[in-house]
C-alpha cells in the first residue's frame, strides 16, 4: 500500500521523525503498520490542521494505516494586528485604523502632519521613530501612533517712548496660523506713532498680526508737544528768552523776567503760576503765549533836576515882578 503525504503552505512533514526530501512524497508499505506524523511550519507559518485522509489539528499524530492514505498537511501564514493611530493633527499611510500583515513582512508607513502642524515621532515598535517615513517587520500585534504637535511662533513685544502694549512687552507664544491682536496704549503726554514689524496697519493703534513665524513687533510713542510764545513789553528781557519754543506736554517750564535800567517788572500776561512774580511757571497742557510787562522807573539825579529848575524859575519869576513895580513907580 502507498502513504502519500503532501503539505499545502509552508512546512514540511516528519514520518517516525524522518523529514521527507520533496513533496509529494510517497511510501510503500507492506501489510498493516502503524506510524507518527509531526507536521514542522516554516518561520512565519502556523500548522493548522491534517486533512483528507487524516483528520484533526493533533500534531505530532500516531496512527495505523492498513490501506493506500493520501495525508496533507495545511500551514497557514500568522497573522498580525498593525493598529495605526495619530495623536494630533495629521494622517498617516497606510491610513489610520487596524491592517493585518503576514509575520515577518517589512511595512513602510508615513506620517503626514496637516497645515500648522509637526511631525514629533513615533510612539511603538518602528525602525527610526524621528523620521516621517520608516518601517517595521512584522513579528507580532503592534499599536503604533504618529504623533503630532502644533507650530509654536513667538512675538517679541517692545515699547519705544512712553507707553505700554496688549499682550504685555515680553515674548509671547502662539500656533502657526493664529490671527493675535495687538494694542497700543500711550502713557499720558505721549502719542501713539506707528508700530514696527510685520502688522496688519502699522498706523492704527490697534491691529493684528498673523502667526506664520517668529515676529519682533514695537509700539513706537512719541511725546506731546505744545508751542509757548514769550514776548517782552518794556525794557527787559526773559529767560528762556523772548520767542517761540516747544516744551512736552505735562512738563513745568519756568519763566524768568528781567528789567532793564531804569525799568521795573510790572506782570505777566497770560497763563502763568503767579502774574505778579518775576520768576514764576507755567503748566505745559497747550499752546501758550505768556509777556512779560516792564514800566519805566524815574531815576533820583532826575527829580533832583527837576526841583533845582523849579526853584530858579521862581526866583526869576520874583525878579522880573520887582523890576516891573520899580518901573511903574518911577
Amino acid at each position: 500500500m502507498n502513504l502519500d503525504i503532501s503539505p499545502v503552505g509552508s512546512g514540511s512533514v516528519t514520518l517516525n521523525g524522518v523529514a521527507f526530501e520533496s513533496y509529494p512524497a510517497t511510501r510503500k508499505f507492506y501489510g498493516r503498520i502503524s506510524f507518527s506524523l509531526e507536521a514542522m511550519p516554516a518561520p512565519g507559518y502556523y500548522f493548522a490542521n491534517w486533512s483528507d485522509d487524516l483528520a484533526g489539528a493533533e500534531n505530532p499524530v500516531s496512527l495505523h494505516v492498513i490501506n493506500d492514505s493520501l495525508i496533507i498537511a495545511n500551514f497557514f501564514p500568522i497573522v498580525h494586528t498593525i493598529s495605526l493611530q495619530v495623536d494630533g493633527n495629521g494622517s498617516t499611510d497606510p491610513a489610520m485604523g487596524t491592517h493585518e500583515y503576514n509575520e515577518g513582512d517589512a511595512v513602510n508607513i508615513t506620517a503626514v502632519p496637516d497645515k500648522g502642524w509637526q511631525f514629533d515621532g513615533w510612539s511603538g515598535d518602528v525602525t527610526d521613530p524621528e523620521l516621517t517615513t520608516t518601517t517595521f517587520v512584522v513579528t507580532s500585534d503592534k499599536a503604533i501612533t504618529a504623533d503630532f504637535s502644533p507650530i509654536v511662533h513667538t512675538i517679541s513685544l517692545e515699547v519705544n517712548g512712553n507707553g505700554s502694549s496688549d499682550p504685555t512687552v515680553g515674548t509671547h507664544e502662539y500656533n502657526e496660523g493664529d490671527v493675535v491682536s495687538i494694542i497700543a496704549t500711550p502713557g499720558e503726554g505721549w502719542q501713539f506713532e506707528n508700530w514696527s514689524g510685520n502688522v496688519a496697519d502699522p498706523e492704527s493703534a490697534t491691529t493684528i498680526v498673523k502667526m506664520d513665524s517668529d515676529r519682533v513687533i514695537t509700539a513706537n510713542f512719541s511725546q506731546i508737544v505744545h508751542p509757548v510764545t514769550i514776548a517782552v513789553n518794556g525794557g527787559g528781557s526773559t529767560t528762556p528768552v523772548a520767542s517761540t519754543h516747544s516744551f512736552g506736554e505735562g512738563t513745568v517750564v519756568e519763566i524768568t523776567a528781567t528789567p532793564e535800567r531804569g525799568w521795573r517788572f510790572e506782570s505777566w500776561s497770560g497763563d502763568v503760576a503767579d502774574p505778579e512774580s518775576a520768576t514764576t511757571k507755567v503748566m505745559i497742557d497747550s499752546e501758550k503765549a505768556v509777556t512779560a510787562n516792564f514800566t519805566r522807573t524815574a531815576p533820583s539825579g532826575w527829580v533832583i533836576g527837576a526841583i533845582i529848575g523849579g526853584v530858579a524859575a521862581a526866583i526869576t519869576l520874583r525878579l522880573v515882578t520887582r523890576r516891573r513895580k520899580t518901573s511903574q513907580i518911577e
